[in-house]
């Protein structure tokens, strides 16, 4: 690998950084490769000591404009040849980089009118920032950048990463250049997938709605509903209740380790998911490899402050199961303040179900056949109150305790 003059480089560089279009042509006319590497010398002062320290750094042109949001000099490159799946010494290409270095921050459109001029000025700054790097993104497209190649050894590709950084606005644009929906890494995570995981409920919404599988799952059998039915944030309900009411939406997959979304939010102790997925038909009985059900991954946690959860899984229960495969129950149950509790579900777990409670079970089930609401399904039944109160209220278990 050859080198051009350090002192033509480094000029070079602070062109693009100065975004000097202008200067930049002028030095690709005299001959400057537009995919030479360039190597500088850079230096900085340390924090700790204060010394002056200089570093050796190699760059290519396409990738520093890139990264500073050039959009001019970035076309200007690719018209003399610069090759838009150039990699760097750190083996980054510039599509990865232009997602790198989107603008995290997303901008008011419209502006509301109670800004400051401050706040407008910024906010126009930022719209600006973002239409640099979607102008940046569609020309290394357009150019022939492969939108589907892997950025690093875990397979990651350019949709991986714009769901990563949660660039919303590059997901069209790629997918209008043919990127894979389903691609996956090594962890067989695909796109949507890894915005389930990672909390990223926008960038989900957006490739559920662009035709992602809703029921992908990962290497170790984990779905879309997995992940979000036991996610820690404030707006889960909100992509439960989205998740469920896809078509063809599954919630009774189970994983390698035989876990289904129910024992997945019974052991994030995420109540209002509990319910959702219950109402969804959720197989409450499901056991996982150790012979662990739902209910006995809700006992795992504080029983008071789950008390309407585990309410809901014993009255939805054909048959309650506390004890696991190794003749284990719940550690909690042990505790003297959980005597009582423990008795009546060691009864309820050694004796089959009443009758009149399976009858309930499986009215309620025939009527989630085609309603998610049992109330709003009985409305129109007009049944003796005796029995809509049956099927519809559950037994209040810690009323007597």
């Amino acid at each position: 690998m050859e080198f051009v003059q350090e002192d033509v480089a480094l000029e070079f560089h602070d062109k693009i950084v100065r975004n000097d279009f202008e200067a930049c042509e002028l030095l690709l006319r005299d001959g400057f490769k537009p995919d030479e590497p360039m190597r500088f010398t850079t230096r900085s002062v340390t924090c700790i000591n204060r010394e002056l320290v200089s570093r050796e750094l190699i760059a290519l042109p396409l990738h520093v404009s890139c990264i500073y949001r050039r959009p001019e000099i970035v076309l200007l490159l690719l018209r003399h040849g610069a090759d838009p799946n150039g990699v760097d010494k750190l083996g980054r290409c510039p599509l990865q980089l232009t997602l790198s270095y989107w603008p995290r921050l997303m901008y008011f459109d419209p502006i509301p009118s109670s800004f400051t001029k401050e706040e407008i000025e910024y906010q126009t700054y930022l719209k600006v920032q973002h239409g640099k790097s979607k102008t940046i993104l569609e020309a290394l497209c357009t150019s022939g950048a492969n939108v589907n190649a892997a950025f690093n050894h875990r397979g990651s590709t350019a949709l991986h990463h714009s769901v990563q950084y949660n660039v919303l606005p590059a997901i069209p644009i790629l997918l209008q250049y043919g990127v894979n929906l389903e691609a996956s890494d090594d962890n067989g995570m695909t796109p949507v997938l890894t915005a389930a995981k990672l909390g990223r409920f926008r960038a989900m919404e957006t490739l559920v709605h662009l035709g992602a599988d809703i029921n992908a799952k990962d290497s170790r059998g984990n779905t879309l509903v997995h992940y979000t039915t036991s996610a820690d944030s404030s707006s889960q309900s909100e992509w439960v209740e989205f998740l469920l009411a896809q078509p063809d939406c599954k919630v009774n997959v189970q994983n390698v380790d035989g876990n289904t979304p129910l024992h997945f939010s019974c052991m994030s102790g995420r109540e209002s998911a509990i319910f959702m997925l219950i109402n969804a038909g959720a197989t409450i009985e499901a056991t996982n490899n150790q012979g662990q059900t739902p209910l006995f991954l809700c006992l795992l946690k504080d029983v008071t402050s789950c008390s309407n959860a585990i309410e809901k899984l014993l009255n939805e229960s054909r048959q309650v199961n506390i004890i696991d495969h190794n003749g284990n129950i719940p550690g909690p149950l042990t505790l003297d303040v959980n005597k009582k509790l423990k008795e009546i579900l060691v009864d309820a777990s050694t004796f089959p179900n009443s009758l009149q409670n399976l009858c309930r079970w499986a009215v309620r089930q025939s009527v989630r056949n085609n309603h998610r609401e049992l109330a709003e399904a009985y409305n129109n039944l007009n049944l003796p109150v005796a029995i809509e109160n049956f099927v519809l209220f559950n037994t209040k278990l810690f009323e007597r305790l």
